[in-house]
């Protein structure tokens, strides 16, 4: 199935018509008129092409045929369908998506990802796209590399050196820890020896 980009001209080939005796022979000099080209659009009732036109052939049975924006206007499954005398049925699905899909799948632009629910329900109190009016005033605070620049960002400075005294008197706490309990220790053994009269 080939993508077509909604409500934009495309020119696409169809085929290959081959004889409807034998099943192989490329039909080479068909005329393939308007009428002949029939269009289903996602589900719509069968109508032919919108522009007139009398189809060209290209190589081996293959013909160019023009769809133009009215034939591709309507998103979802289109299908085209030729039934010429002389030649077995040919038909062809397309895929009409939006620019932003095609565009995104085919060229250098991204999917629109905008978030309109949230978990199955409707996003609430959207705020200049942002979730609601906290969101909002949060942003006129957030750290700035200008903020940076003028040294009003100190928090992050503190937070570090508070980590690094801490850290020092964690090790303090250690070694004066191990003090008392080698001299517990130490305490303990004279306490036998003059026990045993030592």
């Amino acid at each position: 199935m080939r993508y077509l980009k909604q409500s934009t001209s495309v020119d696409v080939p169809i085929g290959p018509f081959l004889d409807e005796t034998d099943g192989r022979t490329a039909e080479t000099a068909l005329t393939i008129t308007q009428p002949d080209i029939r269009l289903k659009k996602n589900g719509a009732n069968w109508a032919q092409k919108n522009a007139a036109q009398t189809l060209s052939h290209e190589e081996n049975g293959f013909y160019e045929v023009t769809l133009d924006a009215t034939d591709t206007g309507t998103l979802g499954l289109l299908r085209l369908a030729v039934f010429e005398s002389g030649a077995l049925p040919v038909w062809e699905d397309f895929m009409v998506v939006t620019a932003n899909v095609y565009d995104s799948l085919f060229s250098t632009d991204v999917l629109d990802v905008s978030v309109t629910q949230v978990n199955g329900t409707a996003a609430p109190n959207l705020v200049g796209g942002r979730f609601d009016a906290s969101v909002g005033a949060m942003a006129a605070g957030v750290i700035t590399a200008a903020a940076h620049a003028a040294g009003k960002v100190t928090h992050r400075t503190r937070v570090v050196e508070e980590a690094a005294d801490g850290a020092q008197r964690l090790e303090r706490c250690r070694s004066v820890k191990k003090r008392g309990e080698r001299a517990a220790a130490k305490q303990g053994h004279d306490h036998r020896l003059r026990i045993v009269g030592v």
